[in-house]
């Protein structure tokens, strides 16, 4: 490795540190999606630290840990998986990590068995996000799975307390929640609180959005808009308006709810400005729709595995556009859009 490629490599250390510290700036994680979306390399990189740094994070009483088991644990684990080849960069967090919170990074898959014996402070908090043009999945304290579709962050105590569980969501997420009848499950978004017990559903509430959705696959919800609380059915798809705050419930197919995490996008008489909001956020680009009229045109489809020309040529196909693409400068950075205009 040559002597630049060795800086940038360090460079991007620092960003990656900075970025799960809370710390780095607007540009800085410009730099770093950049380089992530690179190539698959530096995706299975961001991948491997981040696995790190959500076990290792959350506060804990350091005097419970069991070294030993932990190694051999881990261990143990990495052989039923087959193994691992670890970069210079992974081992090089592996350090970090151990500087900064335990004694060996190994502890990190540790911290993932049912037989760990750490104290955690109840009320530490954990924060994931996953990068524009990708999908993370995450297990809860309670089992409960959560899918984070493209540019989403949950935020959650590393403990639930004894009443409740509640979490926080930007973005989009497809839940499989773990039942306990009594401490019913709680989502906070931006205008409105889902409540749950266990079941399975699909939540969307970017920030930016006006409109917030909650789909549900199975058992029952209640959903808290503001003096209002309204009751969701299996096959319901629920709309709020946070700007009007006014809201519709729909019939819908549970079999479509969440499929963007198998990488399957489905839409089904969705305007295209939907479309088009989705699409730029599966792939990390921005897709503008140059006219009003068009925006607001239907449109049904469903795309799995194409790459992002072929689904705008498809969709040029079928519907009446058309497209370019451009760049942007903003504040001395350059980024791509593709306009879409009438045909």
């Amino acid at each position: 490795m040559n002597k630049n490629n060795t800086t940038l490599t360090k460079d991007i250390e620092t960003l990656i540190a900075r970025y799960f510290d809370g710390s780095i700036t607007p540009e800085e994680k410009a730099q770093l999606i950049a380089w992530y979306n690179q190539n698959d390399e530096n995706k299975a990189r961001f991948t491997q630290l981040t696995l790190i740094r959500q076990t290792t994070h959350p506060a804990f009483d350091p005097d419970g840990i069991n070294v030993g088991a932990a190694e051999k644990n881990v261990w143990r684990r990495l052989r039923k998986r087959g193994g691992y080849t670890l970069s210079p960069m992974f081992v090089w967090w592996q350090k970090a990590a151990a500087v900064l919170l335990i004694p060996v990074v190994l502890l990190s898959v540790y911290l993932l068995t049912d037989n760990g014996r750490l104290q955690r402070k109840q009320s530490g908090m954990q924060e994931v996000t996953a990068l524009p043009g990708t999908r993370t999945q995450i297990e809860l304290p309670d089992g409960t799975r959560v899918w984070l579709n493209s540019n989403s962050t949950i935020a959650y105590p590393v403990a639930f307390g004894k009443k409740n569980r509640r979490v926080t969501l930007s973005g989009e997420g497809y839940f499989h929640v773990q039942a306990d009848k009594k401490r019913p499950f709680h989502i906070l978004l931006n205008g409105i609180q889902v409540v749950i017990t266990g079941t399975e559903l699909n939540v969307e509430a970017y920030r930016g959005d006006s409109i917030n959705t909650v789909a549900l696959a199975g058992g029952a919800a209640s959903i808290i808009a503001g003096d209002n609380e309204i009751a969701l059915k299996p096959n319901q798809c629920f709309s709020y308006n946070i700007r009007t705050r006014k809201y519709e419930i729909k019939e819908s197919d549970s079999a479509l709810f969440g499929t963007w995490k198998e990488g399957i996008l489905v839409f089904r008489d969705e305007t295209l400005q939907n479309v088009f909001k989705k699409i730029g956020r599966t792939f990390n680009v921005n897709i503008r729709v140059k006219d009003t009229q068009l925006a607001n045109q239907k449109y049904r489809a469903t795309f799995e595995g194409e790459s992002l020309p072929q689904i705008l040529e498809a969709i040029s196909l079928s519907a009446p556009i058309r497209y370019r693409h451009t760049e942007e400068t903003t504040e001395g950075k350059s980024s791509e859009i593709i306009e879409v205009y009438p045909r």
